[in-house]
């Protein structure tokens, strides 16, 4: 049976994750979020109203992307020229 795929869980998580990741991305080169600056999960989730899981995904999209960093273990960063 075919599933529409707004209604597709899996679909409405990677769409949302890119959504916030947008938000994000916005934030960061608005200079919003400033070079350096740590990343809170929870602040954020509460701020879009949202699960710090679709957070963290978001910035593993924006890690990808370069504009975030995040070592093993440690939390996420806005990227600064000369980390890495």
């Amino acid at each position: 049976m075919h599933q529409d795929l707004d209604q597709n869980p899996a679909v409405a998580r990677g769409l949302l994750k890119e959504s916030i990741a947008q938000r994000l991305r916005e934030e960061i080169l608005a200079a919003r979020l400033s070079p350096g600056e740590k990343i809170v999960e929870g602040k954020w989730a509460r701020e879009y109203g949202v699960a710090q899981i679709s957070i963290r995904e978001a910035l593993n999209i924006l890690v990808a992307q370069g504009l975030v960093t995040k070592g093993h273990g440690r939390s996420a960063r806005v990227f600064k020229a000369g980390e890495g």
